[in-house]
């Protein structure tokens, strides 16, 4: 079956990098989160900040994927409230895009180079 939307194919360059943002800030947002929450835990929220940052700009896409599927199920773990993966939605979502970064790699604009 023929797409409706052919000309919108030129896009496909752009779609790592919308989730990669999109992640990468949700990350982030969970980072800014936790420092607040748990002043005892700060090295945890300075690695999802790390992470978050890596996969935003695109550096180390598949390994920092991978640390952050860790990150996310030991998020979900210890800070089940604290958490913005508290939301099972988020979740699944957030594991999707994870799984799509890993297979796909980074997209165009990236530090990595696109394979």
């Amino acid at each position: 079956m023929e797409s409706f939307f052919p000309q919108f194919f030129f896009l496909s360059f752009v779609a790592p990098i919308v989730l990669r943002l999109a992640l990468g800030g949700l990350f982030l947002y969970d980072a800014q989160k936790l420092w607040k929450a748990e002043p005892k835990r700060r090295i945890f929220a300075a690695a999802s900040g790390l992470l978050g940052v890596l996969i935003a700009i695109g550096l180390f896409t598949q390994i920092a994927v991978v640390a952050a599927g860790i990150q996310l199920v030991l998020s979900l773990k210890k800070f089940p409230t604290q958490s913005v993966f508290a939301n099972r939605a988020v979740v699944v979502l957030s594991a999707a895009i994870l799984l799509f970064l890993l297979i796909a790699g980074p997209g165009g604009i990236a530090f990595d180079l696109p394979y």
